[in-house]
């Protein structure tokens, strides 16, 4: 769940539904990306409720280093973001974890994953009718301010109950971890 390649996000502590969620999205072609298409394709909704569940089971990726101070004429990228993260936190909590069913979490992913997902909802390429109007309201600068100030906040895991056997889970994830890790943790910044 820990991502190692590029363009592949962390998994690890996802919560459970919003990762089933997602696979099957890509199974029925709702998330057009051919590599995780072609990864979800042969895996039964039962499949995909025990390797999210797994997922959900794991340590979130530990948090990236802090940035070098930024000048003092120019403001504060974290606490810009924190500020914007206001209108994030009904659904995503406040620092990023979340308690909502169907929301994912957003501490700990590389701010590029997290500017590019914000972006495909923005173009329609990610379709969900409730972050397309909210994410195309924010600003680019404002975007990268909300994925630094994310990846920088404490992981945890989400306090949200995950369904399914973890157990059993771990053995059907193994497909997933070339791209997002054996410990659901992607090393890639854009996965």
């Amino acid at each position: 769940g820990i991502s190692t390649a590029k363009g592949i996000p962390h998994i690890a502590a996802q919560r459970g539904p919003y990762i089933y969620l997602q696979m099957r999205d890509y199974l029925q072609g709702k998330r057009p990306q051919s590599a995780m298409t072609g990864a979800v394709k042969f895996l039964s909704d039962d499949a995909l409720v025990k390797v999210s569940a797994y997922y959900a089971s794991m340590d979130p990726p530990r948090a990236a280093a802090a940035p070098a101070k930024a000048a003092a004429q120019r403001p504060d990228p974290v606490q810009a973001g924190r500020a914007a993260a206001g209108a994030c936190a009904g659904c995503h909590g406040d620092a990023g974890v979340t308690e909502t069913p169907g929301s994912p979490s957003l501490v700990g992913f590389d701010p590029k994953y997290f500017v590019a997902a914000m972006n495909a909802y923005k173009s329609g390429q990610r379709r969900n009718d409730v972050m397309k109007p909210l994410a195309s309201g924010v600003s680019d600068a404002d975007l990268n301010n909300l994925g630094l100030f994310y990846a920088l906040q404490k992981p945890v895991r989400a306090a949200t109950k995950s369904t399914g056997d973890a157990a059993a889970g771990k053995a059907a994830a193994s497909g997933c971890s070339g791209c997002h890790g054996d410990k659901g943790v992607a090393s890639d910044p854009a996965t």
